[in-house]
């Protein structure tokens, strides 16, 4: 074997020279698992070579994505991974090269990539990857590889883009992120197809351009402005098909709510009070576990045993995201069906950690855990009644994000979004730590065009492709980690975007106005801005943002306040005292319409106290969690008939009309035939 090293020869090839003495000593140490590599590689690889290159279109690679990417390099090798998917060889062996890329020419199918800049793997190889690829970045683009080829060392240089190096608070105030994030975005705006989504019309499947929309709206980059609409569009066409109705209805209604939040373009307003309804039609209520959601539409009384797929706790997650920016939208979201879902999710998930189902056969710490809780994180956030739940949220993502970050099922690239994203809104300083830990993996994943593409998942997954929109899906979710740098969505902790006004840029007692009303707490807000706007020091460019401020103050008020009229008119007593009450709360210092005002009379006098009293009994009937089906059924029929003079006896009736026209008689199930 000696004599085979000592007759190693140089590769004449752009970019190939002799390997160094110290890599040469090493490879001797290491020559017989080096040849008996190669000769594997040269009997399963070899034979493939060129063709099997050829063969596969440059766009079209999703069968090798259980190789890892080498980031800009446009290679991706064959190496051990550990339990959630990294490399962690001593070496890689060249299994895919994206055509044109740098590596395209300079390497070879079958190669063995030993070490990089001198220094080998040492069963390290994505990590030590990772942060030569950030040095390169960051000083003059030289990357050299070591490799074997043939049982031969090689050199094979290569020069990055100077794209600069990453802050100490990477993502944010970060120069580079800033590009890798644009680079991102502008390969989204190029991929968008003509009907102004990304995947394909025939999949029913909207969430790689829901994700993608995202993205190009967290920029706050006018350059995307007719992407954006051309999404717009897209989303206005989503209706209820059945299938996988929870995903679609629910990345529908978050990009639209955002774009709404942004705009407050009225007929989006619209598009989102349907897809509310939808979602209604959407929830469980004859199961034994309410407020649950499914993959499909579910009409049956109880899951067959061990069948935990019926109950989806993520489709559960994305609802409450959701109906919290719907909400913050000025949908009429009802607040009691909000709020029992939210029960439901304390009552199967009291540690914080979102299961994949609520039946007891679900256990916690599985590998998609990640994304469920991330998601609960997000909506969390978004929830501002929610927030002592919040701190078990926290905890479990704390507990989880270091063993299970790249594990979520068929789709690790979404369950790694929500999972970062719900850091970044509950615990930024885990979000930091986070996003030092896993840099050098967004580095690997990332190709020289901006493009993301798919890593290897330790739950043994290729990461799920969407019916060929891979690349899009990566990029669009590994950008969307990158987006809280940028406070232009509330899915990613930005808080609060008022159009004309720039929120980076204020300071002062302004800065902190706006920090309240970003934070759902308009009575902290109200004092501040009326004291700046009567400083005579107060300059004409602060009045202004002042007005803008009071301007949104005033929108929001509104639109509460229409909330609680039509919930009085349609005759709901207790709902319109609950958020008339939390309306004076919220925005304390405003003073209530004259109408509301006597509303509130009228709803504190006996009369009315006793319609909410009635209205009660209403809701602990349609409400209790363990009340059979049938009986339920009863009891509302029975109190519609003895109360019939009261406005809650049409809302049973109403209820009964929706209860019978959504759920079914489940079909009597035929016993399994005996095994022969």
């Amino acid at each position: 074997m000696q004599n085979v090293m000592k007759n190693f020869s140089i590769l004449a090839l752009p970019g190939a020279s002799l390997c160094p003495a110290s890599t040469l000593r090493w490879l001797r140490g290491r020559s017989r698992r080096i040849l008996a590599s190669v000769l594997v590689t040269l009997l399963i690889v070899g034979g493939l070579g060129a063709a099997e290159r050829l063969a596969i279109p440059a766009e079209d690679v999703t069968k090798e994505f259980v190789f890892t990417n080498l980031g800009p390099l446009g290679v991706r090798v064959k190496s051990d991974l550990d339990a959630q998917g990294q490399a962690v060889g001593s070496e890689g062996v060249v299994a895919y090269i994206f055509k044109n890329s740098q590596a395209d020419g300079k390497l070879q199918m079958g190669d063995i990539i030993v070490g990089v800049d001198e220094t080998p793997f040492n069963k390290n190889l994505a990590v030590r990857m990772g942060d030569a690829i950030a040095r390169a970045e960051a000083t003059d683009g030289a990357l050299a590889l070591q490799i074997v080829r043939k049982g031969k060392p090689v050199i094979v240089k290569f020069k990055l883009a100077t794209l600069g190096s990453y802050s100490p608070t990477f993502p944010y105030n970060c120069a580079k992120s800033k590009i890798v994030f644009s680079q991102a975005c502008d390969y989204l705006a190029k991929n968008q197809k003509s009907n102004g989504g990304w995947d394909l019309s025939s999949s029913g499947i909207v969430s790689p351009s829901a994700f993608a929309a995202l993205a190009l709206l967290s920029s706050g980059d006018m350059k995307y402005q007719k992407n954006i609409m051309a999404a717009v569009e897209f989303f206005m066409q989503v209706d209820d098909r059945g299938g996988l109705e929870g995903w679609r209805l629910n990345h529908a209604s978050t990009f639209l709510a955002e774009y709404y939040l942004q705009t407050g373009e009225a007929r989006v307003k619209a598009k989102l009070e349907d897809l509310y309804r939808m979602l209604r039609k959407q929830q469980l209520v004859q199961t034994p576990y309410p407020f649950w959601f499914s993959h499909e539409i579910f009409t049956g009384k109880a899951p067959t045993p061990g069948g935990a797929y019926i109950y989806l706790g993520v489709n559960v997650a994305n609802t409450l995201v959701a109906w919290a920016l719907m909400t913050e939208c000025g949908v009429a979201v009802d607040a009691k069906q909000t709020l029992g879902t939210w029960k439901a999710v304390e009552v199967a998930a009291p540690t914080g950690e979102m299961p994949y189902a609520p039946n007891a056969n679900q256990s916690g710490g599985d590998g998609d855990a990640w994304g469920r809780t991330g998601a609960l994180a997000v909506a969390n956030y978004l929830s501002p009644n929610q927030a002592v739940y919040g701190k078990a949220i926290a905890a479990a993502l704390g507990r989880q994000w270091d063993r299970i970050y790249f594990n979520s099922h068929a789709t690790s690239a979404m369950g790694k979004m929500w999972g970062t994203l719900g850091t970044a809104a509950l615990d930024p300083a885990l979000y930091r730590k986070l996003m030092d830990r896993y840099r050098y993996s967004f580095d690997l994943m990332r190709l020289e065009d901006g493009r993301f593409v798919p890593q290897p998942s330790g739950t043994g997954f290729v990461d799920f492709t969407y019916f060929g929109t891979d690349q899009v899906w990566s990029t669009a979710l590994n950008a969307l980690i990158y987006a809280p740098a940028f406070r232009n969505l509330r899915i990613t902790g930005g808080g609060l975007v008022i159009a004309g006004l720039e929120h980076l840029k204020l300071t002062g007692q302004l800065r902190a106005a706006f920090a309240a009303l970003a934070e759902g707490k308009p009575y902290a807000a109200i004092p501040l801005l009326t004291k700046v706007a009567a400083d005579p020091k107060t300059s004409v460019e602060d009045h202004q943002k002042v007005e803008i401020m009071q301007a949104y103050l005033t929108r929001k008020a509104e639109a509460a306040q229409e909330e609680i009229k039509q919930l009085a008119t349609n005759g709901d007593a207790v709902l319109a005292w609950l958020r008339l009450t939390t309306f004076e709360k919220t925005f304390k210092g405003l003073t209530l319409k004259p109408e509301i005002k006597a509303l509130k009379e009228r709803l504190d006098s006996p009369e009315g106290r006793k319609e909410q009293a009635l209205g009660k009994r209403y809701y602990s009937i349609i409400e209790h969690p363990t009340t059979p089906f049938a009986h339920r059924v009863t009891a509302l029929k029975k109190f519609a008939k003895d109360n019939a003079a009261s406005p809650y006896a049409a809302l049973a009736l109403k209820r009964l009309a929706d209860l019978e026209q959504k759920v079914a008689p489940a079909a009597p199930v035929a016993p399994a035939a005996p095994a022969k």
